[in-house]
């Protein structure tokens, strides 16, 4: 009888077991599953088939964290959203500003350089010197701007082309020179025995950081003397390690303001912008270009004793003989008869005064020329007039010049190069002018010098066909 109770009461203890197994295993794998379910980001999931009301809180505060995270979600998905249409906003006013700013530059920049060309008295060529100096300051302003966007949208890509620096450096001190005689201060260059030291870098932009660490320099120095020096650190077939510093005898910067100094937009002290000027982005730009290139920049500076900015970078080496060949390449490049062209060049631009001084600047030259006034009239054009080159502007009322070069190249006989000229100057305007097919691309204002090179080239291009 006995026995009998025994295994009565074990199968019974046996089928509680389960059941009750079974009644706390259920809730346990639905908790689990909601867990997994919320984990990948499904967080409407049912609560209601609990039948323990602990385990109904458990999912209740889970459902109810589930909810917290899902609204967080959203929330930051709309700060993305806004986030990406304040930086196309951005983007397009940034853009428009250039175009905008650009466009009478350049009837200000065209003019000048057309005047340094005539005959002018002692007095007059010092005004031009003058007012030139004032547009570059403005032109440096508005290309800080535009740099410091693409540097924060990761859109600045460095070129790579042979660069003496030595005589780099020397270009800089003549540079500066004169600003420095005005104020009574030194400015010399420190090479060692360097006579030269070709490697290959994007030199434009290398020239930007000095300029920018050597304007600084002059500004805030009013006696003793700046020193740009360039230092041989290491060389082999590969890399060139050089060291850049700018040294001067200024102002100085207090030690609690220079961590921050290389921050957008600050200056050393609030009073700065109002007494030297500036935008305060040169030091950042600076910072961003030379961390572009791999290398570094530090400060050394003592408040009221003077500042000294050096840069560690390694460049690409190039040997002194393949140096030479491209130098004499460049040269025989450049070289082309202009009053040699027998077809005009025909310039699609809608702005007077930018008219005046391109077509100016072609006569000067000795190129012929035809004006079209917007894009759909030098498409007319090139229908009963065959020319040897086409500027074309971008933006001009009736048809702009994107869509007036797409016809044009659509053509199947079509081969005459299309340089555009123009005040959208950023880096996606330049690369949607090349996917349509466009030869070149010169940004306003226009530099002489730089349009005269592409000319040069599309035109010597045309005359081997």
């Amino acid at each position: 009888m006995a026995g009998l109770l025994i295994v009565g009461l074990s199968i019974i203890s046996f089928i509680s077991v389960r059941w009750l197994t079974a009644r706390l295993h259920n809730p346990l794998n639905r908790i689990t599953a909601l867990s997994r379910e919320y984990a990948l980001g499904n967080y409407k999931q049912d609560t209601d088939d609990f039948h323990y009301q602990e385990f109904k809180d458990i999912a209740d505060s889970l459902s109810s964290m589930a909810d917290t995270i899902d609204i967080q979600i959203t929330s930051l998905q709309l700060e993305k959203l806004r986030a990406e249409r304040s930086e196309q906003v951005k983007s397009q006013f940034l853009a428009n500003m250039s175009h905008e700013i650009r466009t009478p530059m350049n009837g200000i920049v065209g003019f000048l350089q057309l005047l340094n060309k005539s005959t002018l008295t002692q007095e007059q060529a010092e005004f031009v010197r003058q007012i030139n100096n004032c547009s570059d300051v403005l032109l440096t302003v508005i290309n800080d701007i535009l740099d410091f966007s693409k540097i924060e949208a990761n859109k600045i890509e460095l070129e790579s082309r042979q660069c003496d620096l030595v005589a780099l450096c020397h270009d800089l001190i003549l540079l500066f020179k004169p600003s420095c005689d005005a104020k009574g201060v030194g400015c010399r260059l420190e090479v060692s025995s360097l006579q030269s030291l070709n490697v290959e870098c994007d030199e434009i932009r290398v020239k930007q950081v000095l300029i920018n660490l050597l304007s600084n320099a002059v500004k805030f120095t009013n006696q003793g003397e700046i020193i740009l020096s360039l230092i041989l650190q290491s060389r082999d077939e590969h890399q060139t390690a050089v060291v850049l510093s700018v040294k001067d005898t200024g102002i100085g910067i207090a030690e609690d303001k220079i961590t921050a100094l290389f921050n957008p937009f600050v200056q050393a002290q609030s009073s700065t912008t109002r007494e030297y000027g500036g935008t305060g982005l040169g030091l950042a730009i600076s910072k961003g270009m030379i961390d572009l290139m791999g290398g570094t920049i530090a400060i050394d500076s003592e408040l009221g004793k003077g500042t000294e900015f050096t840069i560690n970078i390694n460049f690409k080496s190039l040997n002194t003989q393949d140096a030479s060949a491209k130098v004499e390449q460049s040269d025989e490049d450049t070289q082309f008869d202009f009053k040699a062209v027998d077809k005009p060049i025909l310039i699609a631009e809608d702005n007077p005064i930018n008219q005046i001084v391109i077509t100016k600047y072609l006569t000067q030259i000795g190129l012929n020329y035809e004006l079209a006034e917007n894009g759909q009239i030098a498409c007319e054009k090139t229908l009963t007039q065959d020319y040897a080159l086409i500027l074309m502007d971008i933006q001009m009322p009736v048809m702009d010049g994107l869509t007036a070069s797409q016809n044009l190249l659509a053509r199947p006989d079509f081969d005459t190069p299309i340089i555009a000229v123009s005040a959208n100057a950023m880096k996606d305007d330049i690369e949607t002018s090349a996917k349509i097919g466009i030869s070149d691309h010169i940004a306003k204002p226009i530099n002489f010098a730089e349009l005269e090179k592409a000319l040069a080239k599309w035109l010597s291009q045309q005359s081997l066909k």
